[in-house]
């Protein structure tokens, strides 16, 4: 059996909103688009990704760089833990945006091998693949 990797790569791109961490404030209620929930940033008009309903996540999940709610454009630019195991899911791709990986982001994804973290992430958290078996980290 092959175990998983995950992989830190450089790409050209890099997240659209230069806002420090610190200064983001991500609202505590969700909102829901193409059933995915994000938190949002209204002041910056960036976004969270949060977590799919119950088993709702696809087979391959693709997030994307930018999401539209009420008219307005956000950047994704964070991941935050997710609530409801996944197992149908099997590949994970992130936007090229994200600057910060939030604890037990990949918990709920257990049968996720790999994965790559895109090279504008400048925070990651601890217990980002705990109870994750297969993701093993891979790098120098």
């Amino acid at each position: 059996m092959l175990s998983g990797i995950f992989l830190l790569m450089s790409t050209s791109a890099h997240a659209q909103a230069d806002t420090p961490i610190n200064e983001w404030s991500f609202a505590s209620s969700y909102v829901t688009i193409d059933n995915i929930r994000y938190q949002l940033d209204t002041t910056h008009k960036l976004a969270q990704w949060f977590y799919w309903p119950s088993n709702a996540a696809p087979e391959e999940v693709v997030i994307p760089s930018t999401v539209t709610y009420q008219d307005e454009t956000y950047t994704v630019v964070s991941a935050k833990g997710a609530t409801y195991t996944q197992p149908q899911t099997k590949s994970l791709t992130l936007p090229a945006t994200l600057r910060h990986i939030g604890e037990y982001v990949f918990y709920a994804f257990p049968n996720i091998h790999e994965f790559v973290i895109p090279a504008a992430v400048e925070s990651l958290d601890r217990y980002i693949t705990r109870d994750n078996t297969v993701l093993r980290f891979q790098g120098t």
